[in-house]
């Protein structure tokens, strides 16, 4: 198989700045300073690199699951909340005077402030997951 010889300094460079871990960095670099760019030199370097990229997707599919596994957890429980809010609005209403506009304002305005703070705490459990599996896919 013909390949075109690499500047040993540019090939040095791809391997340091690839994504492999570092032994497998050092393990190719010493592989190159003692076999050169041979074959089976190239063989190592995209079997390294298919090794990793096969990690890679593996890790980022659990991340996804893990995600989805924890948002709908979230989204169950701020649906229980806001029906929980639905079934006290009703209750509050049937036990007022329906002319009653400024209670009526009243009750509705609480609602939607319980709304929209329930929207807030979806946002804020969605950023810590985002979070902590961003932090758990960098320390690998």
């Amino acid at each position: 198989m013909y390949m075109k010889k690499q500047d040993p300094n540019e090939l040095e460079h791809l391997i340091t700045a690839s994504y492999l871990k570092d032994a497998q960095k050092r393990e190719l670099l010493l592989l190159l300073r003692r076999e050169g760019q041979t074959e089976i030199f190239f063989q190592r370097f995209n079997e390294l690199l298919m090794e990793e990229i096969s990690s890679r997707e593996q890790q980022f599919t659990q991340s996804i699951a893990r995600f989805e596994e924890e948002e709908t957890g979230i989204s169950r429980e701020i649906q229980r909340k806001r029906s929980d809010l639905e079934e006290q609005v009703a209750r509050e209403l049937a036990t007022i005077d329906p002319a009653d506009f400024t209670k009526k304002e009243t009750i509705w305005d609480e609602y939607y402030a319980s709304i929209e703070q329930l929207e807030k705490e979806y946002e804020t459990q969605v950023k810590s997951i985002v979070s902590s599996i961003t932090k758990s896919a960098m320390q690998r």
